[in-house]
């Protein structure tokens, strides 16, 4: 195992965050998963049932993950609003006000020294409007964007960075059997990115991996768009 390299993913046990706890696996880090149902199920990764949302319960699981994977170098948040609560209140405290809360309850679990990272997983809805997509969720996505800029220059100091990764449409888990065959949501997908096909999510993994390496760690304040293009072109060009 990397001895240098812990993770702790919020959200972690489904979806995009799942992917990515596995491919920080594969690279030797050693990788906590967090999430309300706490499950996971992949043998070499520390998985912790906890509600981000509750004070008490993040501070037990960092203090359980510290405990057994060692000091933090970096956080990713990947949760999302489940929708069973108000649609305004739990878009903006799942995807905003508990990650800043969650921040400046890390701080004190980061190792001292050497490259340290948070990441914020967010959508392309923060910069376009995406019209399946309701008020709430937009409105927290570009939230997002700003509470990531205030938060890389509120810890900086501190020799953590913060960044965002803002997706947009991507073949992952949850979607894969919708996407296997062609449709017309597919081929819009693809006639709109640059490449001609729709993203995978081992490819945005990678994105988010780079942003928790040390092999970014001259790059803090950023939102890195993976959106295979699609982002580019006005859409009066079509």
């Amino acid at each position: 195992m990397d001895a240098d390299r812990h993770i702790l993913i919020v959200g972690g046990s489904h979806g995009m965050g799942l992917v990515l706890a596995k491919k920080c696996l594969e690279k030797c880090w050693r990788v906590s998963v967090l999430s309300r149902s706490g499950k996971c199920g992949i043998s070499g990764i520390l998985s912790i049932q906890a509600d981000l949302c509750v004070d008490h319960e993040f501070s037990e699981a960092l203090n359980n993950a510290c405990n057994v994977n060692g000091p933090l170098t970096s956080l990713a948040f990947f949760q999302r609003a489940r929708g069973d609560g108000e649609m305004w209140k739990e878009h903006m405290d799942v995807s905003v006000t508990s990650i800043d809360k969650a921040v400046f309850q890390s701080l004190g679990y980061f190792k001292e020294e050497g490259d340290k990272s948070i990441i914020i997983a967010s959508s392309t809805a923060a910069l376009f409007v995406a019209p399946e997509q309701n008020a709430a969720y937009h409105a927290s996505r570009s939230a997002q964007l700003g509470l990531m800029r205030f938060l890389a220059w509120k810890v900086g100091s501190q020799g953590i960075r913060v960044n965002c990764i803002s997706m947009g449409t991507i073949i992952k888990p949850e979607n894969e059997r919708f996407f296997q065959s062609s449709s017309p949501k597919r081929d819009r997908c693809e006639s709109a990115s640059l490449l001609g096909r729709m993203g995978q999510s081992i490819e945005v993994a990678a994105a988010a991996e780079f942003l928790c390496s040390d092999s970014s760690s001259w790059i803090t304040g950023q939102n890195l768009v993976c959106d295979g293009g699609a982002s580019l072109i006005w859409s009066e060009s079509y």
